[in-house]
This record gives C-alpha cells, sequence and structure tokens, in this order.
C-alpha cells in the first residue's frame, strides 16, 4: 500500500498550486468523496482509502419495581461493533484490487486475530465474460448478505442468512453485468 501511495506522490505535489473547486474532483488528483480518493490525470491508476467504524450503545430507564425483578438489567452499556479498513483501485481500467480487514471487538475486547474480508485481483471488461476475481471474496449467495452492514435496514442479518450462507471464500469467480 504505501509503494502504490508513493507511486502518486510526485504526481501530487506537482500540483500543489491547483485551484480547488467547491467538489469538482475531475480536476483534482487527491480528494475526498467516502475515504481519500488518489488518481492519475488520465484515469489509469486510481486507489480508494477507506473504512468504517460501528458501534453499539444502550441506555436504560427502570422503576424499583423492574429493577427488583431484573437486578442488573439496568446497566447502561456501549460497545464496538466493528472497525473496517480497505483499500481498493483500479489499474488501465481493465485490472482491480481490494484489500478489507477487520479489527472485530467482542464486548470490549479486541480479538487477537485480524480477519481478512476482501482480498483480491479481478480482471475486468473481457469481452462477452465480463469480469474474472481471483482472491479472497464474496460468494454471490443471497442479497441479504451482499448488502453492507452500511447499509442493512436491521442490526444483524436474518438466521437462513447466517445458517446456510458461504459468506466469503477464496477462489476464483466469474460474472457479468447485462447492460
Amino acid at each position: 500500500m504505501l509503494f502504490l501511495l508513493s507511486a502518486f506522490a510526485p504526481d501530487v505535489s506537482a500540483k500543489e498550486t491547483q485551484e480547488v473547486t467547491g467538489g469538482d474532483t475531475d480536476s483534482q488528483n487527491v480528494y475526498w468523496k467516502h475515504g481519500i480518493n488518489f488518481r492519475t490525470d488520465d484515469d489509469n491508476f486510481k486507489m480508494k482509502i477507506g473504512g468504517r467504524f460501528q458501534g453499539d450503545a444502550a441506555a436504560f430507564d427502570q422503576d424499583d419495581a423492574t429493577q427488583l425483578a431484573f437486578p442488573g438489567l439496568g446497566d447502561d452499556t456501549s460497545e464496538i461493533r466493528r472497525i473496517r479498513l480497505y483499500t481498493e483501485g483500479a489499474l488501465y481500467h481493465d485490472y482491480g484490487f481490494k484489500f478489507q480487514i477487520d479489527y472485530s471487538y467482542i464486548g470490549s475486547q479486541i480479538t487477537e486475530d485480524l480477519l481478512y474480508k476482501d482480498i483480491y485481483v479481478d480482471r475486468r471488461n473481457i469481452p462477452y465474460l465480463g469480469t474474472l476475481r481471483f482472491g479472497h471474496q464474496f460468494e454471490p449467495f443471497t442479497l441479504e448478505d451482499e448488502t453492507s452492514t452500511k447499509y442493512i435496514s436491521f442490526m444483524e442479518r436474518s438466521l437462513p442468512t447466517l445458517a446456510f450462507d458461504p459468506s466469503r471464500s477464496t477462489g476464483v469467480l466469474l460474472f457479468n453485468t447485462p447492460l
């Protein structure tokens, strides 16, 4: 990742005097849009660094009868659900990559291991075939599991999805999107 960042450094420093207009990312090589983005003038190289931080909190206000019936239930609490960091990019419009790691928390303790979520490279725009992807990635199984945790309606996914969906695996995936 540092190598890729250093590859963009000369191009960025040469543009120090470039005027930044409000939100116009067409004339900028480094900009913020859902994460920090880097790109070359000819759009042959693009890279994005981002992540998410998700937490849960609960506050209870109980009367005396409820506290007697359920002792210890009234503790206010908070916890970190996940911290996820990623970098993704494209090379010459036809090659892509993504590297995503997750620091998961159990209670208030961080786990010892990093969880590798997505680590893959892909070849895009193959005529008639679409995209060929190699690495650790989602298996396309259900729309519910394909939807990011940033956008799901409930705190957790449904039980059938958790029980039967293979989620992520290492392998090769060939997919295409009709126009």
